[in-house]
C-alpha cells in the first residue's frame, strides 16, 4: 500500500522508509524508542521533525496487516499446493498409495515452506511451530517403523519356536480331550513359558 502523498513516509527517501519499516520490526522497540531513531520529515512543513508516536502506530498498524495478509496467502498457496499435490495422487492413492503417504507429501511441503522461511528471515514462532509439528511427524513414522520391526521379529522367533517344538504342537493339535482355549493355552506355556501374573 503506498503511503499519502502528505504523510511522514511520503516525505522519507525509500532507503529511509525501509529502515524506518526494519526499526518497527523490531520487537524489542517501544514505539517511544524507534521515534528517536527513525529519520526525521523528509520535506514540507515539518521539515526536520521527528514524526509523531501516532504516525509510528499507524504505520506499524499498516505493516502488521499487509504481512498478515501475506501470511494468509502464503498458508492458502501452501493448501492449493496440498490441494493439487492430492489431486495429482488421487490415483496412485486408489492404486495402493497410503494414506501415511500421503500425510508424508503434506508434510514435505510444509517442511519446503519452513525452509523458504527461514531462508527469508521470517516469524521464527511460526517455523519453530512447523518444525515441531515436522519433527512430531518423524517420531511417529520412527515408532511405526519400530513396532514393525519388533512385530516381525516377534513373528520370525514364533516361527522358530514353532519349527523348533513342531512334535509337540501335532500332539497338541490332535489331542482330542482338550478345548481350543487350552491347546492355546499349552502351545504358548510350552514356547513362551508361563505367562506373568
Amino acid at each position: 500500500m503506498k503511503p499519502r502523498s502528505d504523510s511522514y513516509e511520503a516525505s522519507l527517501t525509500e532507503e529511509q522508509r525501509e529502515e524506518l519499516h526494519a526499526l518497527l520490526s523490531q520487537p524489542d522497540l517501544s514505539l517511544a524508542q524507534v521515534r528517536l531513531l527513525a529519520p526525521a520529515w523528509g520535506s514540507g512543513p515539518r521539515d526536520g521533525a521527528k514524526p509523531s508516536i501516532t504516525n509510528l502506530s499507524q504505520i506499524f498498524s499498516r505493516l502488521r496487516r499487509e504481512a498478515m495478509l501475506l501470511n494468509v496467502e502464503a498458508k492458502a498457496k501452501l493448501m492449493e499446493a496440498v490441494r493439487a499435490q492430492a489431486k495429482s495422487h488421487a490415483s496412485e492413492m486408489e492404486s495402493g498409495q497410503t494414506l501415511e503417504e500421503m500425510i508424508d507429501i503434506a508434510c514435505d511441503l510444509v517442511g519446503q515452506e519452513v525452509l523458504q522461511k527461514t531462508m527469508a528471515d521470517e516469524d521464527p514462532k511460526n517455523r519453530t511451530a512447523a518444525l515441531r509439528a515436522l519433527l512430531k511427524r518423524a517420531d511417529q513414522k520412527l515408532n511405526r517403523e519400530v513396532l514393525s520391526l519388533d512385530r516381525d521379529k516377534f513373528e520370525f522367533d514364533a516361527a522358530k519356536a514353532c519349527l523348533t517344538h513342531l512334535p509337540f504342537l501335532k500332539q497338541i493339535s490332535a489331542h482330542k480331550g482338550l478345548s481350543e482355549e487350552e491347546k492355546i493355552q499349552a502351545v504358548r506355556k510350552k514356547l513362551w513359558g508361563v505367562p506373568p501374573a
